[in-house]
Parts: C-alpha cells; sequence; structure tokens
C-alpha cells in the first residue's frame, strides 16, 4: 500500500506542474492593418465546413480573402464550398510522399496573398473576438500563433475523449509551469507571416509526417523563429469527432503514438508518473469497495476525491467535461490506454491507419 500511496502522491504533484498554467488569448482593443488569408484544408467535410464558412462570413470586414481547398474529397464539400462563394482550390492529385492535409495546405498557401495565413481545420469555430485576439497576439510578439480549441461535444460517446484532451494539452508542454519549450503547434489553428511560412518550406518539412503541427513547430524552432501557443477558450472551439465512435478511434489510433515520441523528455516522464496514478487511484478505490480492510478503503476513497476535484478543474479548461464525467474517468483511462497500446502496435509494426477514406 506504500507504494501505491507514494505513486499516487508523485502523480498528484506531477498533475500540479504539468496542468499549473491555461494561457487563453487575451481580448485586446486594437484595430490591425495586416491582412489574413484564411486557408482550410478539406477532406470529406461537407457536414462540418458549413458551420466555419458562416463563422468566418461574420467575420468577412476582417478578413482579406478565405481559401478552402477541396483534398480530393468524395462527398459534397466541394459544392459547399461553391455555395459560398469562396475561393476553391481543387486538389486532385497528391504527391506521393506528402500526408493529404500537409500538401492541402501547402497548394492552399500557394495562391495567398495576405500578410499573415491562418490555417483552420474545417471542424474549427470562431467568432469575431477570436480572430482579433489571434491577430492581436501576432502583432505583439510577432511568432506564430497556434491554438488548441475549446472541445464542444454534444453526444455521450464524444466524452471518451476526456484523458486524450488532458493529455493533448499537459503532453505537448503548454499548461506546464516548467516553461522549457514544447512538443509543436496545435493543428487546428495556427496564423503565421506568409513570408515566414514560405522562408521555412511551408509544410514541405512535415510532408510525410502525420503530426504536421508538431513537425512544424520544431521546424520553426530549429530556425530560432519560434512560436507561441494558447487554449481556445469561449471564442475558438471545435467539435472534434461528430461522426460515432469509430471516428474517434481513428482519430485518436493516428495520433497518439506519433505524439508521444515527439514529446519533451520531462514532460513524458510526468505524463507517465501522471496516469499511472491515476489507474493505481482506480484500481486500489475499486478494489478496497470489495475489502474488509477500512484504511485501505478510506485512504484510497480520499485520493479518488483529490483526483475528481483535480481532474474536474483541468478539463473544464480544454472541453464542455463536467465532475460527472470525472467521476468516470476510470472507464476513460481504460479506453485512453487501449486506443494509445493499438497506436504503438500499428507505429511499432508500420501498420497505416485509416483515415477519412485514405491509408496513413
Amino acid at each position: 500500500m506504500i507504494y501505491n500511496i507514494v505513486l499516487i502522491s508523485i502523480g498528484l504533484i506531477c498533475s500540479i506542474i504539468l496542468f499549473y498554467r491555461f494561457p487563453f488569448l487575451k481580448r485586446k482593443e486594437k484595430s490591425s492593418k495586416l491582412l489574413v488569408s484564411v486557408v482550410i484544408p478539406a477532406r470529406n467535410e461537407a457536414k462540418t465546413l458549413p458551420f466555419l464558412l458562416s463563422d468566418l462570413q461574420k467575420c468577412i470586414t476582417d478578413i482579406h480573402e478565405i481559401i478552402c481547398v477541396n483534398d480530393g474529397s468524395t462527398d459534397n464539400t466541394k459544392e459547399v464550398i461553391n455555395e459560398y462563394g469562396f475561393s476553391l482550390v481543387d486538389v486532385k492529385d497528391k504527391p506521393e510522399k506528402w500526408m493529404g492535409k500537409s500538401w492541402a495546405c501547402q497548394k492552399g498557401a500557394s495562391v495567398a496573398t495576405g500578410d499573415i495565413i491562418l490555417f483552420l481545420d474545417a471542424d474549427v469555430r470562431l467568432n469575431k473576438q477570436g480572430l482579433n485576439k489571434l491577430v492581436s497576439e501576432y502583432e505583439d510578439s510577432k511568432k506564430a500563433i497556434s491554438v488548441q480549441p475549446y472541445h464542444k461535444m454534444e453526444k455521450a460517446y464524444e466524452k471518451l475523449s476526456f484523458i486524450f484532451n488532458i493529455v493533448q494539452v499537459g503532453g505537448n508542454g503548454t499548461s506546464c509551469a516548467i516553461k522549457n519549450g514544447t512538443a509543436g503547434l496545435f493543428g487546428p489553428v495556427i496564423l503565421i507571416n506568409r513570408k515566414e511560412y514560405i522562408s521555412i518550406g511551408g509544410h514541405s518539412g512535415a510532408k510525410d509526417v502525420i503530426l504536421e503541427d508538431l513537425a512544424i513547430g520544431q521546424v520553426l524552432n530549429a530556425r530560432g523563429l519560434g512560436y507561441e501557443l494558447f487554449l481556445g477558450g469561449e471564442d475558438i472551439s471545435f467539435r472534434m469527432y461528430s461522426q460515432g465512435i469509430k471516428q474517434i478511434i481513428e482519430g485518436w489510433t493516428k495520433n497518439y503514438a506519433a505524439g508521444a515520441a515527439m514529446a519533451r523528455a520531462d514532460i513524458f516522464i510526468m505524463t507517465f508518473l501522471w496516469i499511472s496514478a491515476l489507474c493505481s487511484t482506480a484500481f486500489n478505490f475499486i478494489s478496497s469497495l470489495f475489502s474488509t480492510d477500512l484504511i485501505k478503503l478510506i485512504v484510497f476513497s480520499s485520493f479518488y476525491v483529490l483526483w475528481v476535484i483535480e481532474l474536474t478543474r483541468i478539463s473544464k479548461k480544454v472541453g464542455n467535461y463536467n465532475i460527472l464525467n470525472a467521476v468516470l474517468y476510470p472507464g476513460y483511462m481504460i479506453f485512453f490506454l487501449t486506443i494509445f497500446f493499438i497506436s504503438v502496435l500499428k507505429k511499432l509494426l508500420k501498420i497505416k491507419v485509416s483515415w477519412k477514406g485514405r491509408k496513413i
């Protein structure tokens, strides 16, 4: 029991360090003369794209141009883009060594004429304040700005992303108390100077990488350009996997093993201890319910309550989670570990994963 108490205590300390700060975009009252080119890579996004395009229509006075890249969609994505009347880049023949999203971003950026390029995933939602905050942060730092959107979920199965969403922020180093660099950018929202983007070769440095956002961040750091990371909060959100459990499984399977391999060493160790402590707490708490050992029940019940409080604190910053989701974390952890091990196995055996009708 002593071993588990020590492990759980270390895990709680790691949790405080990993999730110490939550950097949100700040509200700033100033106008900008920078021309913003929005580039949206879209593959089979006919159901989600209209929400983003409608949002952008409301911000149209602050946007120089909106470029939608139809990445070989097999649904009505192209028709949706034409319906809104924005610029269309139709990508049909992707080079063999390029990942679809990276190539779509590269092609979209190649026709952009603004001062800065804002890459947005098709499932992102943002309001006028969100756009203004992004540009203001860029003007202040003169560095690329990337945002992890607030995860808005509507159905119960979407809450299976509970542990994933938390680890995504902590594992990148965004919320860590130790400011010693992060793993890379967040893919859904990237704002970058167009000339700077061209100078690093655009997405070519990430052409064959599944997690192109992390790779581009590493290129920016290698060139001494740097970047700033933020959380979306009330202004920038997304609904990640709205098409069912299969989409959640495919989406997280393609990401997680690769992401873990690119994490900072200290972040990786603390995240490992954090997960281990959560697992130990859940296992010992549940087993103590069937034990006659009253001390064990009191100890691990107390730890379980502490973790519920801690997970509630963190999860509310990254998505519309609540205390019930924190209480149910053992179930979410089983799902997380299952997907993670499948992802690792596929990476080790070089088995391609399916995503939006492509093998990657």
